[in-house]
């Protein structure tokens, strides 16, 4: 019974939860365009932590100027969503700037990792 009743609150939450992110970052892609996510690994999975380099290119198509911040999230092959990253850096108005953050990830789950997604987008 408590399977089940955490099943359905899983179900629950990916439903309702699940395209209200889409549907915000589809909004802001409109005006501030986030391009080329590329995840390079500084020393691939020989210890138990993997040092990454994660970057993103910010296109801000919009008349202000100020701090971009980006959340990237990961998804790994069984559809979980496993950790995020914070990006964050300053674009002009009209200029594609790129992004960057040094993290770390646990090796095993490094290996694990399918997709890298926008999970927000803002501009302060």
């Amino acid at each position: 019974m408590k399977k089940l009743l955490f099943l359905l609150a899983c179900f629950f939450v990916v439903g309702f939860v699940g395209p209200m992110v889409v549907s915000f970052a589809e909004e802001s892609s409109e005006k501030i365009v986030v391009d080329d996510i590329t995840v390079e690994p500084m020393n691939y999975a020989d210890g138990e932590y993997t040092w990454l380099t994660v970057n993103c290119t910010v296109q801000n198509n919009t008349e202000k100027s100020g701090m971009v911040s980006v959340v990237i999230g990961t998804v790994d092959h069984w559809g979980f969503d496993r950790k995020s990253f914070r990006l964050s850096g300053s674009v002009k108005a009209g200029e594609k700037t790129t992004v960057s953050v040094l993290d770390f990830m646990d090796s095993k789950m490094f290996k694990t990792i399918k997709k890298y997604e926008v999970k927000s987008l803002e501009l302060h």
